[in-house]
């Protein structure tokens, strides 16, 4: 949030996927629903798992409930599996 009441663009990449859902719910708060490219081997849309809602296997399905992303704007790449 402090970042971006300085109206600088900037991009996030890489780092821990528990990063990424609230810096999502930050852009969205200033910007509404944005475009999301996701490279990963995986969907990271499994439900609660280990007793834990969130989790780094989740927070592209909180993205998507919670309408973070444009619709048709999440792009996944490197999908290598069914794996939700």
């Amino acid at each position: 949030d402090q970042l971006l009441a300085r109206d600088k663009r900037f991009i996030a990449v890489g780092g821990d996927h528990s990063t990424t859902l609230p810096i999502l719910r930050a852009v969205a708060r200033k910007h509404g629903p944005v475009n999301v490219v996701h490279f990963d081997a995986h969907l990271d849309t499994y439900p609660a798992a280990w007793g834990q809602e969130y989790h780094h296997g989740a927070f592209m399905r909180h993205v998507v409930e919670e309408g973070l992303a444009r619709e048709g704007g999440v792009f996944q790449i490197g999908i290598r599996g069914p794996l939700a």
